[in-house]
């Protein structure tokens, strides 16, 4: 059973994780959503927006339309940031040039993009990596169109077409928080590397995602057993895609902890190192005109490595291992799983 320390939140809890899942969710269906702060902003999804969208931002977008961009997506249209690397853009945009296509175009660099008349760099808000955060979780471009409303602004039509308010502090309080991990469901599952296996599902309550634990043997009798923590690869592990080995090492983890008779694997749904499957096929688009994995990655408006591994922290904390052998010397996994209290010794 999950310890109940990990299944129980406060009611302020609660709410923030469903007020996250809402924006997320609606920012993924195209739908506008309104964030509160010391301003307040309506704010639609680049990738998303449809006509409908568009019609119900238009009231409050009359001469302070703004598209935000990632630093990566920008510098690729000739924006490059002069401020930290990483550093949003933000264009100042004519409501008479935009529409869902266009909007997509200047999203996507894997898709034709005009760049419209009038686009002038203005100065991005204090919420806007938090916008670009938000539809990153969405698993969709990180291109927001945003209007600022002003104190004038009547909120009735939004409540009217049922908008979504929320406190930006909130969702960065949220996003900022550990995973919820919920043991689901677990069985034996002889595999041909190991009969002695079980499979347990951990699923995430911020986000409903399912994380696999595969475990082999008795863990728990070694003093640092083997781990690998292995993302999704849809392409590699499936279809045999010759665009990398993701297959043969999740078959060579599963080897080599049969060969120990013990050790876990810790299947984590982040498809193309976390910019989710669509993204990924985006970037393999981009490597077939010449860019490499961590170019095309930016272009796009991602991190090089957009995983976190906090989740896998959990999970072998409720399996009440603490001390590992970790089959991997990305510095990243390293790290967070020692933040997490996690003691690593990597096996490259």
């Amino acid at each position: 059973m999950m310890p109940k320390s990990q299944l129980i939140q406060t009611a302020s809890g609660a709410h923030r994780t469903r007020l996250l899942r809402r924006v997320v969710s609606e920012l993924r269906d195209g739908q506008p959503v309104i964030l509160e702060d010391t301003q307040r902003f309506i704010l639609i999804a680049a990738e998303t927006a449809t006509d409908l969208s568009l019609s119900e931002l238009e009231p409050f977008a009359a001469s302070n339309l703004t598209l935000l961009l990632a630093a990566g997506r920008a510098a690729l249209l000739g924006y490059e940031s002069h401020g930290r690397p990483e550093e949003p853009r933000a264009f100042q945009i004519p409501w008479a040039s935009i529409s869902p296509a266009v909007l997509r175009g200047l999203a996507d660099p894997t898709i034709p993009t005009v760049l419209p008349k009038g686009l002038e760099i203005v100065p991005t808000s204090k919420l806007s990596e938090l916008m670009l955060a938000l539809v990153k979780r969405a698993k969709l471009l990180p291109a927001v169109l945003v209007a600022q409303l002003s104190a004038a602004d009547d909120l009735s039509r939004a409540h009217g077409n049922y908008l979504t308010i929320a406190p930006a502090t909130d969702l960065l309080l949220q996003l900022e928080e550990e995973p919820r991990l919920k043991r689901i469901a677990e069985a034996n599952l002889p595999i041909k590397a190991h009969c002695s296996t079980r499979m347990m599902i951990f699923r995430n309550m911020d986000d409903d995602t399912e994380n696999v634990a595969i475990i082999i043997g008795d863990p728990k009798s070694k003093a640092a057993p083997l781990v690998r923590l292995h993302s999704a690869c849809f392409t590699g592990e499936a279809l045999g895609s010759l665009r990398c080995d993701c297959g043969e090492q999740l078959r060579d983890a599963l080897d080599k902890m049969a060969a120990e008779g013990a050790g876990i694997l810790i299947y984590l749904p982040q498809e193309g190192r976390g910019i989710g499957l669509s993204n990924k096929l985006r970037a393999y688009h981009l490597q077939d005109l010449g860019y490499d994995t961590l170019q095309a990655n930016h272009a796009l408006g991602w991190e090089s490595d957009a995983r976190s591994f906090d989740q896998a922290a959990a999970i072998l904390k409720e399996l009440d291992i603490t001390r590992i052998r970790l089959l991997s010397n990305n510095s990243q996994k390293l790290n967070q799983l020692t933040k997490r209290g996690i003691a690593v010794q990597p096996i490259p």
